[in-house]
């Protein structure tokens, strides 16, 4: 289906059509397992999030249910983006690049998950603290993929 016939997802197909894979690195896990919050029904939601994302992709901003994406945050250099799952005074993220390395075409790459509060006064700090945790992961993901190529 064309990104026409999906208006709410325009500009995520525009952005990321035909990454229909989610790859992560190993981070992404542990900062789910770290989040104090983190139960199963929650997982479950953040997987669901990401499943919609690359089969039928997300509204820019924010829908009315609460999520989407935004893409690319503008701390970054390198082409980061967030999924973003608000719910009530919980702001969930799951920081994500889309890799241009040979062999990831079809991929989205998980790089950590964030949870904020709406209410929190030092909300920003924490978030930038999630954003330069997540471009410092996609980095070493770089590197490691770069030693790879080179047979080191």
């Amino acid at each position: 289906m064309s990104s026409l016939e999906r208006p709410e997802s325009a500009e995520w197909y525009a952005l990321f059509e035909g990454r229909v894979e989610w790859d992560r690195v190993k981070q992404f896990g542990a900062s789910l397992k770290n989040a104090a919050n983190m139960d199963t029904v929650l997982w479950a939601e953040i997987k669901d999030l990401m499943t919609r994302a690359a089969r039928e992709g997300l509204p820019e901003g924010k829908g009315p249910d609460g999520k989407g994406f935004k893409w690319p945050m503008e701390r970054c250099r390198d082409d980061l983006g967030h999924l973003k799952m608000d719910v009530g005074n919980e702001q969930h993220r799951v920081y994500f690049t889309a890799p241009l390395e040979e062999g990831f075409e079809s991929y989205l790459l998980a790089l950590m998950y964030g949870l904020k509060h709406a209410d929190d006064p030092d909300w920003k700090t924490v978030q930038n603290g999630h954003i330069d945790d997540a471009h410092s992961y996609y980095q070493e993901w770089r590197s490691d993929r770069a030693v790879q190529r080179l047979g080191l």
